[in-house]
């Protein structure tokens, strides 16, 4: 029998120790994150991922290509891609006949200041590869090469790739574009990739001095939430069924105009509004007095909680909510606010 993962060990010993009051509030806010809401994007992604996976099957395939799925921060680029690859059955892991477990999806961080060498070496701890000094260059991409083909991976999915644009140009700025267009075209084991970011990671194909990669990446973008009838229902229906997992009634009114300020205050960005949506859910569930009700103040405290901002910048309490404006920062918080009125300077 195999042994518990300190993880889960870690997990049970806490769990013993435990109030019913905790385990409870553990059970509600596991419900609220095992639920995915599917937009028109998920359909769209598993159309690529099927395309691929039909490369994947072509014996006669000699190169990949990359799918760039590019968004701000908070769209739910990271969140969207997961969900679709474990959804899609020909990815899900398997035994390989010799007792040997095979993944033919591997998704890697992408790491900060990204160079060829920490890339290499980001990819080969995705495998598992006990690395306990890291190689030269060259000698990294080697193992790589193998140890990608050992494991039977076919497509890397890699997170955050706008940590490319920061990295080190002592070999010039295509050295990485070049790095990672030859992986997709090994004839021995091509490979897809799916890569995830800002906008501005578009800039790295634009570093190949050969100008081949540009064919060999297929945009996808995700859009923002938008002030129209079907997102503003869409909103709703997702508000409602989060509260409903976390078993609280709604103790008022969900207005337009409320929902309008949650997409507001969410930048209009589908993954930023789940976000302040759970963060006000979590709130209400540690709330001795609300009775199991997720009240507008807990929106309040929510949006509070990640902006930093003050009542008359709080988009659920200013007048003026749609004049207020943040951008996600680094660190994945709201910025200070400020409104377009003192923008351009109108007294």
């Amino acid at each position: 029998m195999p042994q518990p993962s300190r993880k889960d060990q870690s997990i049970e010993l806490l769990r013993s120790s435990a109030s019913k009051r905790f385990i409870e509030k553990a059970r509600l806010i596991a419900e609220v994150n095992s639920i995915y809401v599917t937009t028109d994007r998920d359909e769209e992604l598993d159309a690529e991922i099927e395309t691929v996976i039909a490369h994947m099957l072509d014996p006669t395939a000699v190169a990949g290509y990359a799918i760039a799925v590019t968004a701000p921060p908070g769209a739910g680029k990271t969140s969207l891609i997961n969900n679709r690859l474990d959804a899609a059955p020909e990815l899900a892991p398997r035994d390989d006949g010799y007792g040997n477990q095979v993944e033919f999806c591997l998704r890697v961080q992408t790491p900060s200041a990204c160079t060829v060498k920490s890339l290499g070496t980001a990819i080969l701890k995705a495998t598992g590869y006990p690395l306990e000094r890291e190689p030269p260059e060259d000698q990294i991409w080697n193992i790589v090469e193998q140890r990608l083909q050992r494991k039977m991976h076919k497509i890397i999915f890699f997170d955050e790739f706008q940590h490319v644009l920061k990295g080190a140009k002592a070999k010039g700025s295509a050295h990485l574009t070049n790095k990672v267009k030859l992986m997709m075209q090994n004839p021995e084991w091509p490979l897809w990739l799916i890569i995830a970011g800002v906008p501005d990671t578009t800039e790295f194909i634009k570093r190949d001095e050969w100008f081949q990669m540009e064919r060999r990446v297929r945009p996808f973008e995700i859009d923002d939430l938008e002030d129209f009838d079907g997102d503003i229902e869409n909103t709703r229906d997702i508000l409602e069924a989060l509260a409903n997992a976390a078993e609280l009634s709604i103790g008022f009114p969900i207005t337009d105009e409320f929902l309008r300020r949650l997409m507001h205050g969410g930048l209009w960005r589908f993954g930023m509004v789940i976000q302040l949506i759970k963060m006000s859910i979590e709130l209400a569930l540690g709330d001795a007095d609300c009775d199991l009700t997720l009240q507008l103040g807990h929106f309040v405290k929510g949006y509070k909680r990640i902006s930093s901002c003050s009542r008359g910048t709080n988009v659920f309490t200013a007048t003026d909510w749609h004049l207020i404006q943040r951008h996600v920062t680094p660190k994945g918080r709201l910025s200070s606010a400020h409104t377009l009125i003192e923008r351009v300077g109108v007294a």
